[in-house]
């Protein structure tokens, strides 16, 4: 009986991931993809990620990482959705405070606000996620800046060619 309630879930989720599958093999950062149907919600979720970005990652947490995602929501109505997701890891909270995301695209100065953000504590480290829906003209924008540069709260980082890449990839999907 289990394999054949599996094999119904992969025939009725596939229709939705494969078209976006099949264009994402195309893509040179295609390894960095992932995509997945959420049948309940009847939304496709096409990930890009992670970035290093910003910060030192160190043993013993002496620095921080920074990891970077987009994240395009695909609803059968004609709604989508681009959020931009970080995430951080260090030994003292990074987003706790301050945590404005400002987003310069060749001087262009654009704000997205505090953003979604959730934390947990673990032994010797805190791990902070933070999400901010970002329009798709913006999104854009910023694919397609010279020189993109972000501030969350006191992080500063640049965006690189390979992060434009996938940005603007990600965007082709839409």
């Amino acid at each position: 009986m289990k394999p054949l309630i599996l094999a119904l879930l992969l025939l009725f989720s596939l229709p939705q991931e494969e078209p976006l599958k099949q264009k994402i093999k195309t893509f040179r950062n295609s390894g960095r993809f992932s995509v997945k149907y959420d049948r309940f919600e009847d939304r496709t979720y096409v990930r890009v990620g992670p970035f290093f970005v910003g910060g030192t990652k160190a043993y013993f947490m002496r620095g921080f990482e920074l990891n970077m995602y987009a994240v395009l929501v695909k609803d059968k109505q004609p709604r989508q959705s681009i959020y931009l997701i970080f995430e951080t890891q260090s030994r003292d909270w990074k987003l706790l405070k301050t945590r404005e995301l400002y987003v310069l695209m060749d001087g262009e100065r654009q704000t997205f606000g505090e953003g979604v953000r959730d934390s947990d504590v673990g032994g010797y480290y805190v791990q902070e996620q933070i999400a901010y829906l970002i329009p798709a003209d913006t999104f854009a924008k910023m694919a397609q800046a010279k020189k993109s540069e972000l501030r969350i709260g006191t992080i500063e980082l640049v965006l690189k060619d390979e992060h434009k890449e996938a940005f603007r990839d990600l965007l082709s999907l839409l």
